[in-house]
């Protein structure tokens, strides 16, 4: 598969309003601006919205974006496919500050060369950091997080099984996903 050319369908970013008008905000273009935003979006006070790309951005890794109100669109953060992750398909949530958090499915450590995935913290201003990367046994989170109001993060895993009783097999190693939480810090 080749790499999305300029207006090749990347997806857009649009407002259906209550009478059933649809508007489009943002068309993605493919490589710098980012391509297929499978997830939802998050909305802030100002009415930016916030989301990702599973690919493109700066390194074709995918990419957190930002597009105002009158539709001006502005890639936060390109992933590069290291340490950092790569392929988000999941939404960001926002906390109280204004950071917003979201997981990749592949890279990080473990699972091989293709990673078991991140958990990352993005700033408005661009700054990213993994705050979590996911290791053999279980990973690849596919969906966005949950917060509650202590700041803990919830997520599911679509790989991994870290329950697996000792002892011989009991037919339920099934390499079925895990539920995970991390705790404020």
């Amino acid at each position: 598969m080749g790499l999305p050319q300029r207006g090749g369908g990347c997806g857009t970013v649009y407002e259906l309003k209550a009478n059933d008008t649809e508007t489009v905000m943002y068309q993605f273009t493919g490589m710098p601006d980012g391509c297929w935003p499978y997830a939802g979006l998050v909305r802030d006070k100002a009415g930016n919205l916030y989301g990702t790309t599973k690919e493109m951005g700066q390194f074709s890794q995918g990419a957190v974006f930002k597009v105002t109100p009158s539709g001006k669109e502005t890639i936060l953060y390109s992933f590069d496919g290291e340490s950092d992750g790569r392929f988000p398909y999941g939404g960001l949530v926002e906390d109280e500050t204004g950071y917003y958090y979201g997981t990749t499915p592949q890279n990080g450590i473990g699972c091989g060369g293709g990673g078991c995935g991140t958990v990352f913290q993005v700033q408005t201003n661009g700054h990213e950091r993994t705050i979590h990367r996911f290791a053999s046994g279980y990973g690849h989170p596919y969906s966005g997080l949950v917060r509650d109001p202590s700041g803990n993060l919830y997520g599911t895993t679509a790989g991994g099984n870290v329950f697996d009783p000792p002892g011989p097999k009991s037919g339920n190693d099934c390499n079925c996903g895990t539920v995970f939480e991390l705790a404020r810090r």
